[in-house]
């Protein structure tokens, strides 16, 4: 389930212990979700890996075509 996968993904116990529902919609590339990410809540900020793990799952995201969203 790719919400799951990302929730995990941008979370770490002790330093981001709540994922919030936008780091999805920025993982699958949503332009909006990220500027509010980065404006509002200051995400790429606040933890060092933040930036690289939701690149990370850009990137991946990215890559797929359309026949990951079948199931």
């Amino acid at each position: 389930m790719p919400d799951t996968y990302v929730l995990q993904r941008l979370s770490e116990y002790g330093i981001r212990t709540w994922p919030k529902g936008l780091d999805v919609m920025a993982a699958l590339g949503s332009p909006r979700a990220d500027e509010i990410l980065t404006s509002v809540y200051h995400e790429r900020e606040t933890w060092d890996e933040y930036s690289p793990r939701l690149d990370s799952l850009k990137a991946e995201f990215s890559g797929y075509d359309t026949e990951w969203t079948r199931t």
